[in-house]
């Protein structure tokens, strides 16, 4: 095992989340915990996406061990979750395809496992078929119009790129039973649920342990 670092203090959150619907094609989400990296937060000061902590630098997600202590309680017992699932997710910024195009944002969710259990520890990798990118909806709902850059890696040499420096955020997301849509139209600014008002995470341990190659 190579190095070990331990992201972030042990976080708690509770409901009500936003339905982010810029990944319709994966599916609607809800994002409930972040962990932002600082060198984007300092090159996107006027960012008002909220997260739950700020870390430094930009880490390695190739052949890495990541473990994930934590309970997502259901609280509202007339709403079954269906075929939800909890996973992890990684969002990173990729050069322009040509000079002076913006950067392009990819958003990838890692399917292999998931984190169903109290403790699991992620194997990732850098195999394209076990991440999902979570789409190019760039018809974006929010305030602050990020998915106008979204995108997928168009090679593997550009993801694994991508993983070897996780330069916007991760953390963890519901993917969503894609059999109906979650979002509540009554709600300001309309992408809000009220699914998950009475629901919480509690988030105790956070570790990534890199795999000597």
């Amino acid at each position: 095992m190579g190095t070990e670092a331990t992201f972030g203090k042990p976080l708690g959150a509770t409901g009500p989340w936003c339905v982010d619907t810029n990944h319709v094609e994966f599916a609607e989400i809800l994002v409930l915990a972040a962990f932002r990296t600082r060198p984007y937060v300092e090159a996107h000061r006027n960012l008002r996406d909220p997260v739950d902590q700020v870390l430094q630098g930009n880490p390695d997600m190739r052949n890495a061990d990541r473990t994930i202590s934590m309970s997502f309680q259901h609280g509202e017992k007339d709403v079954p979750l269906g075929s939800s699932r909890l996973l992890f997710w990684i969002q990173f910024e990729l050069p322009p395809e040509r000079p002076g195009y913006t950067k392009r944002t990819c958003n990838y969710a890692f399917l292999r496992q998931d984190l169903s259990k109290p403790t699991v520890t992620l194997h990732l990798n850098k195999r394209l078929e076990d991440w999902a990118c979570m789409g190019r909806n760039r018809n974006d709902l929010r305030q602050n119009g990020s998915a106008q850059s979204y995108t997928c890696a168009l090679t593997q040499r550009e993801f694994e790129s991508g993983l070897a420096a996780v330069n916007v955020d991760f953390g963890i997301i519901m993917q969503l039973d894609r059999s109906r849509s979650w979002r509540n139209p009554a709600l300001k600014p309309g992408y809000w649920t009220a699914d998950f008002g009475n629901s919480s995470l509690e988030l105790r341990e956070f570790t990534l342990a890199q795999r000597r190659r």
